[in-house]
């Protein structure tokens, strides 16, 4: 009976992912997004920045021009890759000594402080450590309004003790080595998976990671969005190992590191959930040990909880003012819910009317983006075609734009140093457009070898933990349809799925040399 389910659970997961997979990949091929940052400026403290998002028609000759020619590659290469497979694997290193190598380069020639909401994090962080504790004033405090963010503050707080005032670089290059420490453990992440089918398959996925450019211009990005998924990644990576070795130190890695990861990123709480659902799984059809599960189960819950407590007392004790609700999650849902300047379900500014239209009430603030919730959602009802329209314009907002913001990250950010021409050509001139035009390609080579790794793995025989991938990326696809929208916001679950990809090319390579024999 428990077969049953398992392979029934297995099924509809890899049914529903399969598909959002498809329609990813669709979207890539006849269509890309662009976003545009216009009519940028700083005064008095206050921004104002324009973003417009466009709907692009694409070239879908190119696309699967280019695809057909990736497969034809990736056959002929194959037969030479299982040969020198377990050599390339002693070699993985050196990805990871070239992508740290670049990384370093790319941070000390560009030299970027940080804009925008990055900027003000990092200027809390040193406002305390001069003992100034404005932004956790009641009601028009940042860390009042949004004390989500306290723990990357913290973070930051402790490197402006140690390393001084105007301390970006030392942050980037943190994230850098967390970057690298991540090429490390998603190749360990998927020897676990698939080192018996294939020798070389980690050394294909580092590969993939490093040729894809957003995960290495993100690094200058200072706002939680690497150290969350790296720490995620490595918290999924204990927890495989538990569940197949069932040992308890594994346990406790992995619920300290989604602990970091939450802290780092609120929105690490995804993956921390689909943790916690494999867990369950887990003791649903296995019964191994169950007892260890239930343990490990209560000290992901118990470590998150530490952590936002312990951090929320040491700011309170800090500052003196006693940490806030902030404000409502349903202010965010409402304003995801509506139409906004640069795509549906992006930022508009309703949330923060609405926390202020309510005088800072929690209670009244959650009424308020209730009933506009109510609106739009009967909107929704009573007009079927505009509500699939409005969400297929939002979902493409933000998982069709090839860079994920990569570059768009690091515009009207003024270099401390003159940057080199290249650098400033990837930036803001035509080497940018061509990043861009690459990555719009590989985005769909990724999305199709997903695609594939789902078609061609049977359930029955698809390993149960090699899901926990695709169901974190489900949660943040869900969750992104009733959150605020944006491209660098489902990245980490964008990355997360590109192992499934190589291992999808070697499963198409398999499948054709079987029918070529045949």
């Amino acid at each position: 009976m428990l077969k049953i389910v398992d392979l029934w659970i297995k099924r509809v997961l890899s049914f529903i992912i399969g598909n959002i997979l498809l329609y990813l990949c669709l979207l890539s091929v006849f269509s890309t997004s662009a976003g545009e940052k216009r009519d940028f400026s700083s005064v008095a403290g206050k921004e104002d920045i324009s973003f417009y998002n466009f709907y692009l028609p694409d070239n879908i000759i190119k696309h699967l021009i280019i695809l057909l020619l990736f497969i034809f590659i990736i056959y002929f290469l194959s037969s030479s890759l299982k040969r020198i497979g377990k050599n390339l694997n002693r070699y993985s290193w050196l990805n990871c000594l070239l992508y740290f190598l670049v990384g370093m380069v790319w941070i000390l020639i560009t030299r970027m402080p940080p804009i925008s909401d990055q900027q003000k994090i990092l200027n809390i962080a040193e406002q305390m450590v001069m003992g100034v504790y404005t932004q956790f004033q009641t009601n028009s405090g940042y860390l009042w309004r949004y004390p989500d963010q306290m723990g990357i503050v913290y973070y930051y707080y402790l490197i402006t003790l140690i390393f001084g005032k105007y301390n970006y670089l030392v942050i980037q290059i943190c994230n850098l080595i967390v970057a690298t420490i991540g090429l490390v453990f998603v190749k360990k992440l998927a020897d676990v998976f698939w080192s018996k089918e294939c020798t070389c398959i980690g050394f294909g996925i580092q590969l993939s990671y490093m040729l894809f450019i957003p995960y290495l211009l993100y690094i200058t990005f200072i706002y939680g969005t690497t150290l969350g998924f790296v720490f995620s990644l490595l918290a999924i990576y204990m927890e495989v190992l538990y569940l197949k070795q069932r040992k308890i130190k594994t346990a406790i890695l992995s619920a300290l590191f989604i602990g970091l990861a939450v802290v780092f990123k609120t929105n690490s709480m995804i993956m921390l959930i689909a943790m916690m659902l494999f867990l369950f799984y887990d003791l649903l059809i296995e019964h191994k040990e169950y007892k260890k599960t239930i343990l490990f189960f209560v000290m992901i819950i118990s470590v998150q909880i530490f952590f936002t407590q312990s951090i929320h007392f040491i700011m309170s004790s800090k500052s003196g003012y006693e940490v806030s609700k902030g404000m409502p999650k349903l202010d965010w849902v409402a304003m995801a819910l509506q139409e906004s300047r640069y795509a549906p379900g992006t930022w508009n500014g309703y949330s923060v009317h609405l926390y202020e239209e309510a005088n800072y009430a929690y209670k009244d603030a959650n009424q308020l983006a209730l009933e506009s919730i109510k609106k739009s959602l009967y909107s929704f009802w009573d007009d079927k075609s505009e509500a699939v329209r409005w969400l297929g314009r939002k979902q493409a907002a933000q998982w069709n734009e090839p860079c994920f913001g990569a570059i768009e990250i690091s515009r009207n950010r003024i270099a401390a140093a003159n940057m080199p021409k290249f650098a400033k050509r990837v930036i803001y001139g035509r080497w940018g457009y061509y990043i861009i035009i690459y990555q719009n390609y590989l985005q769909t080579l990724i999305l199709f070898g997903c695609l594939m790794y789902f078609i061609f793995t049977k359930s029955k025989n698809i390993k149960r933990e090699t899901l926990i991938l695709g169901v974190v990326m489900l949660g943040g696809f869900l969750f992104h349809i009733f959150w605020e929208a944006k491209n660098q916001y489902v990245l980490p679950y964008f990355w997360i799925i590109i192992p499934y990809s190589v291992k999808g090319y070697q499963l198409v390579s398999l499948k054709i040399r079987l029918c070529i024999k045949k």
